[in-house]
């Protein structure tokens, strides 16, 4: 197999339609000297008409890369085909000033009547690295903000519980000062999400047992304190959810636990243990309260006074969530599930689509 091979006669034979191709071509001998270079080609590394002739391809990479690259050539000619050079490296090229620039490189072997050629295809990718590293500023300072703005957010929440929490203290009438914890106990499930999401490090997915666990440990101090002997306790997998979806958890265990608290355990003396739990399968997930307390025989739970808010708000969180609300209730105490199953879903897009 001959590797000298006449530049003028490949020239004449694939000068022209090279010339036409959109990037740098490079023509190499099994030996790995350049046979052959476009007009492109020569212009991007800086040398002149057929200066880089007989050259090894070697003097286009840095010197850190030629004995590597080295060994990959002669890999390459035992078994040669059409693939993408270095997928998934950072590739440079040098120029004759000795100037280095990215690259992307392709191979393309073929025969030709004289001997076996590799055909390379060079890429000056300088222009898209910059954008990437534009891009990728943009990014983190876009991440800056949104992590100050979720310190900001989560400072402003701890404010407003606070104000609560005063305001409940003040307040003249029993109904108010209820009023007033409830919305304080709502507010702090709110900011408990944002604590965990800059404990996450600006991801938007919350890690549900620690969430549910502190989410219920300010529950427990703020409703129950040391006063009244009644338990709260989580067990929940190690699932991971979204953001908005741990607000709405956070809402619907806060406002079942204050129902349980307040109606499960009638006296200040009474001893009992409330449990939250959560699981998550695919798709499918299932948030549960749960009592040891006195049940009652209503099939709906018990509406507070006020109106019933806190149920209203747990059947709307349940709806907006595509979940199902199921009580159980009897001497033994009362569960609460709200149940989510995403084939349930699936079916009922199917049915709507067939409509």
């Amino acid at each position: 197999m001959n590797v000298h091979l006449n530049p003028e006669v490949l020239a004449a034979q694939f000068g022209d339609l090279l010339e036409y191709m959109p990037d740098a071509i490079v023509l190499v001998n099994v030996g790995g000297q350049i046979v052959l270079t476009t007009k492109l080609a020569e212009d991007l590394f800086g040398y002149a008409r057929g200066e880089l002739h007989g050259k090894p391809v070697e003097q286009l990479l840095p010197a850190r890369f030629r004995k590597d690259h080295v060994g990959h050539r002669s890999n390459y000619v035992v078994q040669p085909r059409n693939r993408t050079m270095g997928a998934g490296l950072d590739l440079f090229a040098l120029r004759k000033d000795g100037s280095e620039f990215p690259v992307e490189i392709s191979l393309s072997p073929f025969t030709h009547g004289e001997g076996s050629l590799v055909l390379t295809a060079i890429r000056d990718i300088t222009g898209r690295k910059e954008t990437e590293k534009a891009l990728q500023r943009l990014s983190d300072e876009n991440e800056m903000l949104l992590r100050e703005m979720q310190h900001r957010i989560a400072n402003s929440l701890q404010i407003i519980a606070s104000i609560l929490s005063l305001k409940a203290g003040s307040a003249q009438s029993e109904e108010a000062r209820i009023s007033l914890r409830d919305a304080h106990q709502r507010v702090l499930s709110v900011a408990a999400v944002q604590t965990h999401l800059l404990k996450a490090g600006g991801g938007d997915l919350i890690q549900v047992a620690p969430y549910m666990t502190e989410l219920c440990t300010n529950l427990a101090s703020s409703i129950i304190g040391d006063k009244r002997p009644i338990t709260l306790s989580v067990k929940a997998n190690g699932s991971e959810t979204g953001s908005a979806h741990a607000v709405s958890l956070g809402l619907i265990v806060t406002e079942l636990v204050i129902n349980a608290v307040k109606y499960a355990f009638p006296g200040e003396d009474r001893a009992g243990h409330v449990v939250v739990g959560y699981e998550m399968a695919g798709g499918d997930w299932q948030l549960s309260v749960s009592d040891d307390g006195v049940g009652y025989s209503t099939p709906v739970p018990v509406r507070r006074p006020g109106g019933g808010l806190g149920t209203s708000l747990v059947k709307a969180l349940a709806q907006q969530l595509g979940a199902q609300i199921e009580v159980m209730s009897g001497p033994t105490g009362t569960s609460v599930s709200i149940a989510h199953k995403a084939r349930l879903d699936e079916g009922s897009l199917a049915h709507s689509a067939s409509e």
